[in-house]
């Protein structure tokens, strides 16, 4: 198998989960908006953590040195839960490739968009040859290429297209036009009040629309709240913080 570093770094490894939907979507968010790491809630994954610079890497008391040699140690094993969970998530579901049948005599090929991230691509070697898939949804445009070994057949589920295309072996490419974009926004619902305001630009803004609000006394406790978690403290506030939402991330 293998997949772009572009795409495993930005992804964050969105998702080091092996599950579906909902829950891939929280462990997402849940990741960008948190500062070292998973919150406790996602104990599981706690050895996952952001590096400094914005990639993932295994929380360790051992195996590395500050030079980046090994520690002189019996226990460097990287064969935990938590590496093989972001492999199979980023295989199966974000790129979308899985044995309809053992051994991938059917296959089936669905790839799932994320906000965030505009391309993936990977390819699993199998007993009739290699599968590839690789999808793109930039400027207004998806695009999905795929490759089917001999002696097999796949179910293609493209992206916001109904039903499914049934594919023999060989090469293909999809191309369409969508209103989706997948770009990255630099905030989120998610994203702590404290993270904004440390943008002196986002701090006018929010300081305009929440007056005496961020500098008042519940100012610290307030700093350590997303817009989702004070959307639903005032009349009106969904709309009000989607719009926010919307200017704050105009200023990038």
């Amino acid at each position: 198998m293998f997949i772009h570093s572009r795409t495993l770094k930005r992804a964050g490894i969105l998702a080091a989960v092996v599950a579906v939907g909902t829950a891939a979507a929280i462990t997402y968010n849940a990741f960008l908006s948190s500062e070292g790491g998973l919150p406790e809630v996602l104990s599981p994954l706690q050895p996952i953590i952001k590096d400094e610079d914005g990639g993932v890497k295994q929380k360790t008391d051992i195996a590395f040195s500050p030079d980046g040699s090994f520690f002189e140690s019996g226990m460097n094993s990287f064969n935990h839960y938590a590496f093989g969970a972001v492999g199979d998530w980023l295989l199966e579901q974000l790129v979308g490739i899985r044995p309809a049948e053992p051994g991938y005599r059917a296959i089936t090929l669905q790839p799932q968009l994320i906000q965030g991230i505009t391309q993936a691509c990977a390819l699993r070697t199998t007993p009739y040859g290699r599968v590839r898939l690789a999808w793109q949804c930039l400027n207004h445009l998806i695009t999905v290429e795929v490759e089917i070994p001999a002696n097999t057949t796949a179910q293609l589920f493209l992206p916001e297209q109904e039903g499914s295309i049934t594919l023999g072996s060989g090469s293909y490419q999809y191309s369409y036009a969508t209103e989706t974009d997948l770009t990255p926004q630099r905030f989120t619902m998610d994203t702590p009040l404290r993270t904004m305001l440390a943008d002196a630009d986002a701090k006018a803004v929010l300081s305009a629309a929440l007056p005496g609000m961020l500098d008042g006394p519940a100012a610290a406790f307030l700093a350590n709240k997303s817009f989702n978690d004070l959307k639903g403290m005032m009349p009106g506030g969904e709309a009000l913080f989607a719009q926010l939402l919307t200017k704050l991330n105009q200023l990038c």
